[in-house]
């Protein structure tokens, strides 16, 4: 049986430089089963919709390809809802499978808004075979086990797919099937790799074990990591094959604890790899011994995501940690000589001008240069949607859920201030902890004014003078209408 995979386009402001592991895997576990594989990634291309077109035509219809699969985060839901239509318009037989995270958040809504023919919960790598040996023999899917499907008007749902223990048994990406020029040659939108090196991003394992509830987490808070030796082996593959330099393991929680994240950099230590590397990680399990052994192994930045500089925000949201861990994280962290990306959220429902004070006295007190402020968007799935439900703040789910974003712009406001006023404060926010930054940094004031030079004219090629003269007109009415608290 011939199956497509399909990696829809994601941030398409930016650069694609993440590799879609997920399909990546997959493709290579289908591949390994006997199966003919076939990608579509539109995201690392960027394809516009009339070759999508064009290529899903000779997909279905020269290459014969009889299943197509796609995957992707739910704010691609509205692009993959297209997707779909065109599909069945082409090759009304084709089985559409949809999974990834949009297929675990909102798998009745892929069935009935989406009119994916299959959606599959979890992951995806034994599911999806077990599911096309159904196909092929026209036996019960109700058998398999991780998915949904309509029966007539009813939606079955099956028993989810046991967790995959051991994932050293899955075979490396295909990388193959995929534009590795474009991924190698962009670079992560982080300070500490702009170096016009190749980088690459990896999964070191799957799942989180903490409990945020802005976060969804399709593996129920079950963390389970790859072996040390069979990370190792996948980064001296793509060192040999792709003349990798920079790596950045882009999991949710990379240094998982203390102990996997010792024996992992002793590993490397002792194989004498060389290789600059990129991590995830939470300030309540760094420490000065860890954060050192991490900078001896190659770690040039750590990523920690602190989202508040109020301890009532931070419990609130399940955070699972202190403001005290955190200054201390940020504090060792710099000692050492790593580099640090944080990342900061504003409008709960329970936000107050206080907890905002408390988050700028929080930046100050710890030197952070706080670039941007993402604002809360609550995504399917999370605790924080069930939440913003139950008080009647989305009305409309599909017309909510069509419209999400990445959390840079506001899809929802979830405070009691108006739209203008929560803009003002993130702006109040972000220009006092710049002002407290710069006045210390003054050579990195320069550096950023080059910054914004350079954005400018990104953003002027790619918009052009109009949009840009409309989007400048907006801020400085902003700016005029600013009054203080």
């Amino acid at each position: 049986m011939k199956i497509l995979l399909i990696n829809p386009p994601i941030r398409e402001n930016e650069k694609p430089s993440v590799f879609p592991s997920g399909i990546g895997y997959l493709a290579a576990y289908l591949i390994k089963e006997g199966y003919d594989v076939g990608v579509l990634d539109i995201n690392g291309y960027r394809y516009n919709r009339g070759s999508v077109v064009n290529i899903l035509k000779k997909h279905l219809l020269e290459n014969k390809m009889e299943v197509v699969g796609i995957g992707g985060l739910i704010t691609c839901y509205d692009y993959i809802k297209w997707l779909i239509q065109i599909i069945k318009k082409i090759k009304p037989k084709t089985k559409v499978i949809v999974g990834g995270g949009i297929g675990s958040s909102i798998p009745e809504r892929c069935i009935n808004n989406l009119k994916a023919d299959i959606v599959v919960t979890g992951e995806g790598e034994i599911t999806i075979v077990n599911l096309l040996k159904k196909l092929e023999n026209n036996k019960r899917l109700s058998e398999v086990r991780g998915i949904l499907f309509k029966k007539g008007d009813k939606i079955i749902r099956t028993p989810p797919q046991e967790r995959i223990k051991n994932l050293d048994e899955l075979p490396f990406p295909s990388w193959h099937l995929f534009p590795m020029q474009i991924y190698l040659k962009n670079q992560f939108e982080v300070e500490a790799i702009n170096t016009g090196r190749k980088s690459i991003s990896i999964i070191g394992g799957r799942g989180c074990p903490y409990h945020c509830t802005f976060c969804y987490e399709i593996f129920n808070h079950v963390a389970i990591k790859r072996s040390i030796k069979n990370i190792i082996e996948e980064v001296k593959t793509l060192q040999r094959r792709y003349n990798i330099k920079i790596i950045y393991f882009i999991e949710d929680l990379f240094a998982i604890n203390k102990d996997w994240i010792t024996n992992f950099c002793d590993e490397l230590i002792r194989q004498k790899i060389k290789l600059k590397w990129l991590c995830t990680a939470r300030v309540n399990i760094a420490d000065e011994e860890m954060l050192k052994k991490m900078k001896d192994a190659g770690c040039i930045l750590v990523n920690f995501g602190i989202e508040s500089g109020s301890q009532k925000m931070l419990n609130i949201m399940k955070k699972g940690i202190t403001l005290e861990q955190a200054s201390k994280a940020i504090n060792i962290t710099r000692k050492i000589g790593l580099k640090l990306n944080l990342s900061f959220m504003i409008g709960f429902p329970e936000e107050t001008k206080e907890t905002l004070e408390e988050t700028i006295k929080f930046c100050i007190e710890n030197d952070i240069h706080l670039t941007s402020i993402f604002f809360v968007t609550p995504y399917p799935g999370t605790a924080l949607y069930e939440q913003v439900k139950k008080i009647g703040l989305i009305k409309n789910e599909e017309e909510f859920i069509s419209k999400l974003g990445d959390a840079t712009e506001l899809t929802i406001n979830l405070t009691r201030w108006s739209d203008e006023e929560l803009f003002k404060l993130r702006n109040h926010v972000i220009k006092k902890i710049r002002k407290a930054y710069f006045k210390k940094h003054k050579t990195e004031q320069l550096r950023w004014y080059f910054k914004k030079i350079k954005w400018f004219s990104q953003s002027l090629r790619k918009r052009g003078i109009k949009e840009m003269t409309k989007k400048i007109l907006i801020k400085i009415k902003n700016k005029l209408g600013d009054k203080k608290w």
